[in-house]
């Protein structure tokens, strides 16, 4: 599998050196995401962490994590959620640029009827799926499927929440997609459940739900296929995409530096 990304092993080495140069840092990589000092922070749902008194060390979350968390978040102002668990479908560009340039080049290899691996996947991408993105782990999930399960966990403030992953490589350029099973700890609300995420910032409803294309290059995520889960009591199913790229990495990060940036001054 391929090694980690190179910019959670450059964080841990080299960002210290900055913390008397710069007021305060955002880092995207995975280095202090799960350290108890460092706010985990989407700015639509805990935002509030920096705006009044910002850390000199802010991290943003996996794409993935970013993504799920946002369709999870909205339902905690109706009940605490008991159970969730998430299969998530993620692009090629979710594992960086030599991931990326090597799946285009697997396209083009396949249009000429052969298959190769030309990136970092340890399988040709292109025509293909497999369900492993980082490591495996001795729990047997992989390391993307860890960081997924724990970052939600802090993001959400819900350190005993039961949640479950399974994030699976697809053939798609950009735009990551997951599947959600919830279980709430109260019923449902009767009638439409898109009320459930109505008014929330940065979420859009449609239906039957948002394919990669539709979202590559648009903010914030999207919401559809919701309906009440037959298996489980108080639960729901659903379908959220959103583009890695964007409020997976890099619009979140902007949001964040906004958040800080239009803060109130000090008395």
């Amino acid at each position: 599998m391929p090694k980690g990304h190179a910019e959670t092993g450059w964080s841990r080495n080299n960002l210290k050196k900055f913390f008397g140069k710069s007021s305060l840092i955002i880092d995207e990589s995975a280095a202090f995401r799960l350290n108890h000092d460092v706010p985990l922070v989407v700015a639509e749902i805990n935002g509030s962490l920096v705006k009044e008194n910002p850390p000199k060390l802010i991290a943003s979350p996996n794409c993935t994590t970013a993504v799920l968390v946002m369709a999870l978040a909205p339902l905690l102002k109706h009940s605490p959620i008991k159970r969730a668990v998430a299969a998530s479908y993620q692009a090629a560009s979710g594992a960086g640029r030599t991931a990326r340039d090597g799946f285009l080049k697997e396209i083009e290899t396949m249009a000429k009827g052969k298959t190769r691996a030309c990136g970092e996947f340890p399988y040709a991408l292109a025509g293909n799926i497999f369900p492993q993105i980082g490591r495996f782990l001795e729990s047997g999930f992989t390391e993307e499927e860890e960081k997924v399960m724990a970052e939600t966990k802090k993001i959400l403030e819900a350190p005993d929440l039961a949640v479950s992953a399974t994030c699976v490589r697809v053939p798609v350029l950009r735009g990551h997609c997951l599947a959600v099973w919830v279980e709430l700890e109260k019923p449902l609300p009767s009638g439409n459940l898109a009320g459930l995420y109505q008014n929330f910032p940065g979420i859009t409803l449609k239906e039957p739900g948002a394919a990669p294309l539709e979202i590559a290059g648009q903010g914030g995520v999207s919401i559809g296929r919701l309906r009440r889960d037959p298996l489980w009591p108080n639960g729901l199913s659903l379908w959220v995409a959103g583009d890695n790229l964007l409020k997976g990495a890099a619009q979140n990060v902007l949001q964040i530096a906004d958040l800080l940036m239009t803060r109130p001054e000090p008395a």
